[in-house]
């Protein structure tokens, strides 16, 4: 292990798992496997486009996400909060939590998942709550990814810290249940 002081790694980019040939799949898959038998836990964002996320790659089918697809990776979903805030942004209420699925000026977003077509079901996959599917599900978690209200983002740096602004999607949910497990 050339980098024995990494165990938690957080990945927030992906593509359309049928737009991917099986080589690099395996490719990948093979180095996440080596990650986790080495202690690395990896945390990789499932997608910020639902089940339609292949559209954007020429494919007019439901898909799960690559590099999430990876039974040795955490795939990070979203889930869409509802509660109450102060005046300083901060929730004084939960009300509920949802899979998110919204419509923002136009655009839809939602969190990816589906079922793989590269990997079997891994034997963790199985029990009360899960499809009948032969095949690796995803996401296996869910955190906080919707616009509103969006998680804030600040910068640090030589003391002096930034608010950037508002985050969302699963590539905010990803870093943020990394940094959970750390």
């Amino acid at each position: 292990n050339g980098h024995p002081d990494v165990n938690v790694v957080s990945v927030s980019f992906g593509s359309c798992e049928a737009a991917e040939n099986s080589s690099d799949v395996q490719a990948a898959d093979n180095a996440f496997a080596q990650g986790a038998a080495e202690g690395q836990a990896w945390f990789i964002a499932s997608g910020d486009d639902g089940v339609t996320g292949c559209a954007g790659f020429g494919q007019n089918m439901a898909s799960s996400g690559f590099p999430s697809d990876s039974p040795h990776v955490v795939s990070v979903g979203g889930t869409e909060f509802d509660g109450s805030f102060n005046s300083q942004g901060n929730v004084t209420a939960w009300a509920s939590e949802t899979t998110w699925n919204e419509n923002m000026q136009g655009q839809s977003a939602a969190g990816g998942g589906g079922t793989s077509t590269f990997f079997a079901r891994p034997s963790w996959q199985t029990g009360a709550g899960t499809s009948r599917a032969n095949t690796r599900e995803q996401p296996d978690i869910a955190l906080l990814a919707n616009v509103q209200p969006g998680v804030g983002i600040q910068v640090t740096d030589q003391g002096q810290s930034a608010f950037v602004g508002m985050g969302d999607g699963t590539s905010v949910a990803t870093p943020i249940a990394a940094g959970i497990f750390a």
